[in-house]
């Protein structure tokens, strides 16, 4: 694509272009956060394609593996990317199923029985 727009964002995308394309992206510490950004916009990507209806899971495997090149080249970044993301989906269902709780009584503010 063309038009320019946020050099951050067009950053992300180049970093993403080499990653599917099996480059390696050479890890210097300032590159980090870009690593780390771009991990959270794959594993973004991945849900919203596991959330599709239908789910098209049939997607999802350059972006595991691009997600799998990042991950051994910044383990705590993408580590702490992916805890992030599920306590962001953890929040959103819980919140769902508050909100849906609370449509039939009161609704109470509690984690019943949360598994683990």
């Amino acid at each position: 694509g063309g038009g320019g727009g946020g050099g951050g964002a067009e950053a992300v995308r180049e970093a993403l272009h080499r990653v599917l394309a099996g480059a390696h992206i050479k890890l210097r510490e300032e590159n980090r956060p870009k690593l780390a950004r771009l991990a959270v916009l794959l594993l973004r990507k991945l849900q919203a394609l596991a959330a599709a209806s239908p789910p098209r899971l049939g997607e999802t495997a350059p972006l595991a593996a691009a997600l799998r090149s990042i991950a051994a080249q910044a383990p705590l970044e993408v580590a702490q990317a992916c805890i992030d993301r599920l306590l962001a989906a953890r929040a959103q269902w819980l919140r769902l199923r508050r909100d849906a709780a609370a449509g039939g009584d009161g609704g109470e503010d509690r984690d019943g029985g949360s598994e683990e």
